[in-house]
């Protein structure tokens, strides 16, 4: 199926890709760091980390077992608010019992204690926070007892799903314009009402490992309500509190084998949108607001990137652990080369088949040009900009940009 990028992937011009290039936009040098990818350490990965393995074994099966009992019963008392009236009293009042079961579980976790900056305002409509965790989504929503968005896959686990009807979040298939078009009206109507409560939203998408701000999607900017932007950092022990998507049931599991977690949480202040300011930049005012709090630069990546690291996966017969160069910030490989993520991935597909093939070394510009498959004028000018080595994924990305312009 066509991405939903490819309808709205600008053409452009050689000269304009050329000078994407050669400007430094757009550099012939590959991603070296992977910033989706979770760095825990193996429990077993050193002999000291072996040896605390052994001695924390109690207490982490202890905790598994008491994290399970928690969320059985969160999941149980979100079910019975879930049944009530929407914003009774009484549903309110069961899901009071259930927000301090989130938080609990956290404390299961690890996260015994988390250190708060600044306080939740009830002025604000929206409570924007960057994403790293599951973490910050059940710390927050124990806090603020919020309504939201969230994908429709996590609906498919039992006591998750109880809960995220009691809170009256919206789901949505990203996968799906209509989809998405749907939780939009969703999002604004439930906004709209008098007693609505906060939304809280993750504009970045998807998780990172928090050392950088992702692009923000601005669809929730487009209502005009006001925003409280929150900052979270985590201090990383031998856990990556980042999401690992190929395993979650272990990622739980493994927060269990380290004593306790550092996490900071700081609540902003409170801001509008002004008058000429378009949703896009109202995003990227309170994208920055964050980042600067953070200290730590911004990033376009987007979810896009974390789709094409997927795609590029499986196009391999034995696929590395690392896959950084799958990252090439695919919103700027639109902006610049015109290229949807459909294209991308052709380009991934012809890059892998030489990396398998060990076909990366060129030694002169013929076999620059027989590689990427361009005109010689192209192979020239594009092996004048690089600074050698072996061939990179932004160079396969430059040539399917220039093909497109022949």
């Amino acid at each position: 199926a066509p991405s939903r990028a490819a309808a709205s992937a600008p053409i452009k011009t050689r000269e304009e890709v050329l000078e994407a290039v050669t400007s430094g936009a757009f550099p012939l040098k590959d991603n070296e760091r992977d910033s989706l990818r979770n760095r825990s350490t193996p429990l077993c990965g050193t002999p000291l980390r072996s040896l605390y393995t052994l001695l924390i074994l109690p207490l982490a099966l202890t905790r598994i077992v008491l994290f399970i009992v928690v969320f059985t019963s969160t999941g149980c008392t979100a079910a019975l608010a879930a049944c009530l009236p929407a914003r009774s009293c009484g549903r309110r009042c069961l899901l009071a019992i259930a927000m301090r079961g989130i938080r609990a579980g956290l404390f299961c976790l690890g996260y015994h204690y988390i250190k708060q900056t600044g306080h939740p305002s009830k002025d604000a409509k929206i409570v924007c926070a960057n994403h790293v965790s599951f973490v910050e989504t059940f710390y927050l929503t124990s806090l603020l007892t919020p309504c939201g968005m969230a994908e429709i896959e996590t609906a498919s686990i039992p006591m998750v799903a109880s809960v995220l009807r009691a809170l009256e979040f919206v789901l949505v298939d990203k996968s799906s314009s209509e989809s998405r078009a749907k939780a939009g009206r969703e999002m604004s109507a439930k906004l709209s009402e008098k007693d609505a409560p906060q939304f809280l939203v993750f504009a970045e998408g998807q998780t990172s490992d928090g050392r950088q701000v992702l692009a923000f999607k601005d669809g929730a900017f487009r209502l005009g309500h006001t925003v409280q932007p929150v900052a979270v950092r985590y201090r990383r022990s031998t856990f990556d509190p980042t999401n690992n998507p190929d395993n979650m049931v272990w990622h739980f599991i493994r927060a269990t084998f380290d004593l306790h977690h550092g996490m900071e949480v700081e609540f902003l202040d409170v801001t509008s949108k002004e008058v000429d300011e378009t949703p896009a930049d109202f995003a990227g005012r309170v994208r920055s607001t964050i980042a600067e709090c953070l200290q730590v630069p911004l990033s376009n990546h987007s979810h896009d990137d974390q789709r094409l690291q997927r795609r590029c996966r499986k196009l391999y017969k034995r696929p590395p652990d690392d896959l950084a160069w799958a990252m090439p910030e695919t919103r700027t490989c639109k902006q610049l080369l015109g290229l949807d993520l459909d294209a991308c991935t052709d380009a991934a597909r012809a890059y892998v088949s030489r990396v398998e093939a060990s076909q990366l070394e060129v030694e002169d510009v013929e076999a620059y040009r027989k590689a990427l498959d361009v005109s010689e004028a192209d192979a020239a000018a594009l092996w004048a900009l690089r600074s050698g080595g072996p061939l990179a994924y932004r160079e396969f990305l430059v040539a399917a940009a220039l093909r497109r312009c022949a």
